[in-house]
């Protein structure tokens, strides 16, 4: 038998090394009171047993039954519930669930409390799920704004049996004191020792959109969450009413999808929600204005340091098909380009990375790189330099390698399932959207995309908004820990300063 334990130091004269990893570890005897006292420990609990009792989960067909369709199509549409279907020549049949909270806010607190009951509630579907893994249906809950997301995929003969039984116990779902304070204090624990890319998201948010908090706001708040206050959270929470967007995927009939969205219905209870969706406010950031925000790494051990820069494009609502196969043409050429350059020539780290963002209602483009060897001053005036360079690097390319691009980027898009779950979650409903982005794609020619990138990433330009975020790692020597210093007190005087601009200046986003 093994059992480890996690401590947060131990004595060097205590620990001995291990010649292939150079990990630290102790090893001692049990002493001989802890071996008598398990030999006379009576009969075994049985909730620390593994259930003998039949899975009802396993199925006994597996065979294919439906053909697929083109599009979506929506068969329940009322004041409570939307439900989507759609049949795919797939082996498995999916059931995603979005619930979106009407009454939910954007408060550090708020956030916290969310988060605390989703822990708590997976904490306490764990055995359910664990039976639905034996029988080969996986599951996934997760929060998102003030919407929370069930994800079921299995073979179909009994997956309206394991998503019932799931459904029923989040209906009875009443938070435990005890597991409360474990799962606090593992929520503390994940934010005290968040990895620097985590870090760097939660100090780029709150300048993107509203209801974003850093890692100290969050630990200060949940330190002042009891109990007490989760238990009146839930039940504010349960006494609205809540509207359910659905998609049934894949090995799925109709029939089947009219009878799990039913089910659903029924235990819905309370008044008609309204009509209007919930908002969130985006930051209006101003044409030509670059934030720098920096930070030390919050775990003391962090070698690396990170810098990362985002370029805001505009809001995701303005997004159309051919910004969007713009977005994707570029990311593919820049991704083999930032490969090339900053790794393989200038070495700086082997972490580094280039991507489209769409949080939060606000459409982006970012590239950071994570380096043990170099600080972020130095990563960032790189990563300024090979993004000023990009235009050459268009321009000097040569018409077939161009074209090869728009074929590789062509193959990327398609219109799968989490495509067609992210239409309906964001409820644009355009199910064909990549298809079109294809479309458009083959219309882009080299002056387009040179153009494009003219607009949204020179310094120069009108259109160019720029945030970037330095995580210090604590390796970094005493001249640059100034620096990064000076850069904290240059950032809160700018955001004392610009204040007013950001009260002023919201625009509003329907999610």
């Amino acid at each position: 038998m093994r059992i480890d334990l996690i401590s947060s130091s131990f004595k060097a004269a205590e620990c001995r090394t291990e010649p292939w990893f150079k990990s630290r570890f102790i090893e001692e005897q049990i002493p001989l009171e802890f071996i008598q006292m398990w030999n006379e420990a009576p009969e075994t609990s049985t909730s620390l047993k593994l259930s003998t009792s039949e899975n009802q989960f396993i199925p006994s067909a597996i065979k294919l039954r439906v053909t697929a369709a083109s599009v979506p199509k929506c068969i329940v549409d009322n004041s409570l519930i939307k439900m989507w279907h759609k049949c795919n020549g797939l082996d498995l049949s999916y059931v995603y669930l979005c619930i979106n909270l009407n009454g939910g806010k954007y408060s550090v607190g708020d956030q916290l409390m969310m988060d605390l009951f989703t822990e708590l509630l997976r904490d306490d579907l764990d055995q359910l799920i664990f039976e639905g893994k034996k029988a080969k249906i996986s599951s996934s809950l997760s929060i998102s704004d003030n919407r929370l997301m069930f994800q079921v995929k299995g073979y179909r003969e009994k997956l309206h049996v394991f998503f019932s039984e799931l459904w029923k116990k989040f209906k009875s779902f009443s938070p435990k004191s005890k597991r409360f304070e474990i799962i606090k204090e593992q929520v503390a624990s994940e934010l005290n020792n968040m990895d620097i890319k985590t870090q760097s998201e939660h100090l780029l948010l709150p300048n993107l959109y509203e209801g974003s908090y850093g890692v100290h706001e969050k630990l200060n708040a949940l330190a002042q969450i009891t109990f007490d206050h989760l238990e009146s959270f839930i039940r504010a929470l349960c006494s609205q009413q809540v509207s359910i967007e659905g998609l049934c995927y894949g090995d799925v009939l109709e029939k089947e999808a009219v009878e799990i969205s039913e089910f659903i219905e029924r235990t819905l209870e309370g008044p008609t929600p309204p009509k209007v969706g919930k908002k969130r406010r985006i930051v209006c950031v101003p044409h030509r204005v670059r934030f720098r925000r920096d930070a030390n790494a919050i775990r003391k051990s962090a070698n690396n340091s990170i810098a990362k820069v985002y370029f805001r494009i505009g809001r995701k609502k303005d997004l159309n098909e051919e910004l969007g196969a713009m977005l994707a043409l570029f990311d593919s050429i820049v991704d083999d380009l930032l490969f090339d350059q900053l790794r393989t020539q200038e070495h700086l780290g082997y972490e580094l990375t280039c991507d489209t963002d769409l949080t939060g209602g606000v459409c982006g483009f970012y590239i950071y790189v994570v380096s043990s060897r170099f600080n972020p001053n130095h990563l960032l005036r790189r990563i300024y330099n090979f993004v000023t360079n990009i235009r050459s690097f268009l321009e000097n390319m040569e018409e077939e390698i161009f074209e090869d691009y728009i074929v590789s980027t062509s193959f990327k898009l398609f219109d799968g399932l989490e495509s067609t779950w992210n239409e309906i979650v964001c409820q644009r409903y355009k199910f064909k959207w990549h298809k079109k982005e294809q479309a458009e794609l083959i219309k882009i020619q080299k002056e387009d995309l040179i153009k494009w990138y003219n607009k949204y990433f020179v310094a120069s330009s009108h259109s160019c908004r720029r945030v970037a975020v330095c995580i210090w790692g604590s390796n970094t020597n005493k001249k640059n820990k100034k620096t990064c210093e000076r850069n904290l007190r240059i950032f809160k005087k700018l955001q004392l300063s610009s204040t007013k601009l950001r009260k002023m200046k919201w625009l509003l986003s329907k999610r």
